[in-house]
């Protein structure tokens, strides 16, 4: 009797783990699918589902320091180029055993100088000089490396080599470029203070040709968009 019942009980388990098979079997779990049929990975639907379409790649902005662009004259024989120019807070660029560090409102003013004559070009014949109406000459000694006063909102400097700051005394053969040139102007000579008065919307430089042949004609360069804070 007990025989029986075993048997009994083993065959209602079979059976019902068969019939359990067959269901499973009937009803598989869904695969999430893409509309072309392809599986997803697990995961994709419970966080959404795919995007409709890849986000577009989009370029990195490049940080760059727009230098405003050189301007070039051309007076009795030299080319000349302001490469840079710089208002500045100190006069390190220049200071030496001539001129001791002090702190202001100077202007530095990058050029570069080619012959682009035929014969040799002395750079000795030509002066820099700065003008603004903010200039007051009656702050300025006449041996005053940083700036002479001239006339009336007129200064005058020296052409010297960053290099060395050494006056530049030579001249340059026919086709000879000059890269190494500075120009270094004190803009509020009694104070280190800014001058709040000089815009480089009415500031120009001129080059003068004051020895030689063409002596007096001059070019004016006007600073208005040259200018940067340095």
């Amino acid at each position: 009797m007990r025989k029986i019942i075993f048997f009994i009980l083993l065959i209602f388990v079979m059976s019902t783990l068969a019939i359990s098979g067959c269901g499973e079997s009937a009803n598989p779990e869904q695969v999430p699918t893409t509309e072309e049929g392809l599986k997803l990975p697990p995961g994709v639907v419970e966080q959404g589902g795919l995007p409709e379409s890849p986000p577009p790649r989009t370029e990195g902005k490049r940080e760059t320091e727009a230098k405003p662009k050189g301007v070039t004259v051309d007076l009795r024989g030299g080319r000349f180029t302001i490469d840079a120019v710089y208002r500045l807070k100190t006069n390190k660029d220049v200071a030496s055993s001539a001129v001791r560090l002090a702190d202001g409102d100077y202007l530095e003013v990058r050029l570069i100088v080619e012959n682009i004559g035929d014969d040799l070009l002395d750079l000795r014949q030509f002066e820099f000089r700065l003008s603004s109406p903010a200039i007051d000459i009656d702050d300025y000694n006449w041996n005053y490396p940083m700036g002479r006063p001239v006339d009336d909102y007129l200064i005058s400097t020296q052409l010297i080599s960053k290099e060395d700051l050494a006056p530049v005394t030579f001249s340059l053969k026919i086709g000879e470029v000059y890269q190494d040139g500075i120009l270094f102007y004190d803009l509020n000579p009694k104070s280190v203070r800014r001058n709040e008065g000089f815009s480089p919307d009415t500031a120009a430089l001129v080059i003068r040709k004051v020895r030689g042949e063409g002596a007096g004609e001059q070019l004016s360069v006007p600073l208005a968009g040259l200018i940067q804070e340095g």
